[in-house]
């Protein structure tokens, strides 16, 4: 099953998307995604059923798509997850972004000498972005980068599972981009002030249900600045696989639906050679099986700080 939000005239609607159409939920009783998640097999197949003779059917290309879940209740990043990444970040030249790099890599060294467990940070939920919507260039920010991802959904409730069980616990996949406001996060210890700007977190096009996919290690990333492909890799070569992610973040605390968690990104981010994001460029982030954002970079618009305007967004979010 795979489950999408689009914009309609009266509001969101959910949808399961079935080839090049979408089967339009909204008078069938739906409306929140991760409820479906949690469905069990024959609950998904009759949905299906009935979505298949009742729904109204939308042409996909004809709609404007929206984050599958729009606030997940967490939304959470693996850090330095390919062995490639990880390498392409020891560079020498002495760009002053580098620079900066290895004086935080090497005071994170020198504090956490031998790490046990994996780097995890937060991504602000206000961050999430739909598949086609535009990603902001901050006005105090040089070194914009992105970050092609798959992120997993959890689809029920996981306290200290052991990586055998986490993969029950895994609702679905999505594409996700882990936009990352360099400057900022390499002055930041937590790092997640980088990586929670406005629009900096596109995910979608829609969740991907596990039982649609025949292999989840052979799910390729691949993304694209402009017509230049720049990242390519597969799910196998993660260094630690996804249930071990799952089982370590679940020790922690519990783990409730509608929570995303990426994964990690592949090499070819912007640092490695310095060439980031700019205004005018669009990000494009395709996985085989899950579909792909596609996301333009704009200036970031002037904020309205009225007390209508501030009034506005709360009621908007």
């Amino acid at each position: 099953m795979r489950i999408a939000r689009f914009t309609a005239a009266d509001g969101p609607h959910l949808a399961l998307v079935v080839d090049d159409e979408l089967l339009d939920l909204s008078g069938l009783g739906h409306d929140d995604p991760v409820a479906l998640l949690a469905l069990n097999t024959v609950e998904r197949a009759a949905l299906e059923r009935r979505a298949g003779a009742e729904a109204p059917r939308i042409g996909r290309a004809s709609a404007r798509l929206l984050a599958p879940i729009a606030r997940p209740p967490e939304f959470l990043a693996v850090g330095f997850n390919y062995r490639a990444h990880v390498e392409e970040l020891t560079l020498d030249t002495d760009r002053p972004d580098v620079r900066r790099l290895a004086a935080v890599a090497e005071a994170t060294r020198a504090g956490f000498p031998a790490a046990r467990f994996l780097t995890v940070f937060n991504k602000q939920s206000s961050c999430v972005t739909g598949p086609q919507d535009d990603i902001w260039m901050p006005h105090d920010a040089e070194w914009v980068d992105f970050e092609g991802e798959v992120a997993v959904v959890i689809a029920r409730r996981a306290r200290r599972l052991s990586p055998s069980d986490a993969e029950h616990a895994i609702g679905g996949y999505l594409v996700c981009n882990d936009a990352s406001v360099r400057d900022w996060q390499l002055e930041s210890p937590t790092i997640w002030q980088g990586k929670s700007f406005e629009t900096h977190g596109p995910i979608g096009p829609w969740i991907t249900t596990p039982d649609e996919i025949a292999d989840v290690d052979a799910l390729e990333i691949r993304t694209w600045v402009n017509d230049e492909l720049r990242q390519r890799a597969t799910l196998a070569q993660l260094i630690t696989p996804i249930p071990e992610i799952i089982s370590q973040l679940s020790q922690v605390c519990t783990l409730e639906p509608g929570d995303v968690i990426a994964t990690g990104s592949p090499a070819g981010v912007g640092i490695s050679d310095g060439r980031y994001l700019n205004v005018g460029d669009r990000v494009r982030i395709e996985v085989d099986g899950l579909g792909a954002l596609d996301n333009p970079v704009i200036a970031e618009p002037v904020a309205d700080t009225t007390a209508a305007g501030l009034t506005a967004g709360r009621s908007a979010a």
